[in-house]
């Protein structure tokens, strides 16, 4: 499995479709720091209170550009997923997955190995998004000033921001598996984020369904609850998609 993990980083690093993802990402984060715009991808809702990302600061200063990127996580889980389905999409279109099985590797390490990189990936793309916009915008505007309790609500965002970039690898892994398509893939980011919007709009006082639109601003961080419903809904969203994706990958015939 090691050598499939390592197979898959080096046909991701060789791969003009990764690059060519990583640079509009990039100008994406120089968008949103030099003019404070950013793009947004999927379906938002809004939440109560007031979003101080949405906030546009005089000067976008680094800590300004943190704050205003983690709520943007939207547009950095799109470009994850594209890196996803160049992964995993075109392995299953082409069925290269053959070649694997073909020399000892189990599908289960199959599947393994690429659920691990994909989860590297999106780790690497915050890591990227978010240290880059903070560079450029220092170098710019200087550090600026951090409001008290900033950098414990942001790191308590950004790791929930990860479960939920992974719940989306595992709701898009499991239309490649079923499908074999990467448009299908990537269409289902759009129309997945619409049927997890339709609950809460549909039964607004339930407290749970609030948390199924994925989403999870700065300003959320505060409360410990909304952190722990937020955290267990994109666990349990993952293991439910990736489990089913294990288990179709197992049954489908080569």
């Amino acid at each position: 499995m090691i050598q499939t993990i390592r197979a898959d980083f080096y046909r991701l690093f060789h791969s003009k479709g990764f690059w060519i993802t990583e640079f509009v990402l990039l100008a994406n984060i120089l968008l949103g720091v030099l003019y404070k715009v950013t793009s947004r991808f999927g379906t938002s809702i809004s939440t109560d209170g007031q979003n101080i990302t949405q906030q546009a600061p005089v000067k976008m200063t680094g800590i300004n550009a943190l704050a205003h990127f983690s709520g943007h996580s939207d547009s950095i889980i799109f470009f994850t997923l594209i890196v996803v389905c160049l992964l995993l999409g075109v392995d299953l279109s082409r069925k290269l997955y053959k070649n694997s099985l073909a020399h000892g590797i189990s599908r289960t390490e199959f599947f393994l190995s690429k659920t691990l990189v994909s989860f590297v990936v999106a780790i690497f793309q915050f890591i990227l998004s978010l240290g880059i916009s903070f560079i450029i915008a220092s170098s710019i505007n200087g550090i600026g000033t951090a409001p008290a309790g900033f950098f414990g609500q942001f790191f308590i965002t950004i790791l929930v921001q990860l479960m939920i970039t992974i719940a989306w690898i595992g709701i898009v892994s499991f239309v490649l598996y079923v499908s074999h398509s990467i448009a299908a893939g990537l269409v289902s980011y759009f129309i997945g984020g619409v049927l997890l919007l339709l609950p809460v709009l549909l039964y607004p006082h339930i407290e749970w369904f609030r948390y199924l639109t994925l989403r999870f601003g700065i300003e959320m961080a505060a409360d410990p609850a909304v952190v722990l419903q937020a955290s267990l809904v994109a666990i349990g969203i993952t293991v439910f998609f990736l489990g089913n994706s294990l288990l179709i990958f197992k049954k489908k015939d080569l």
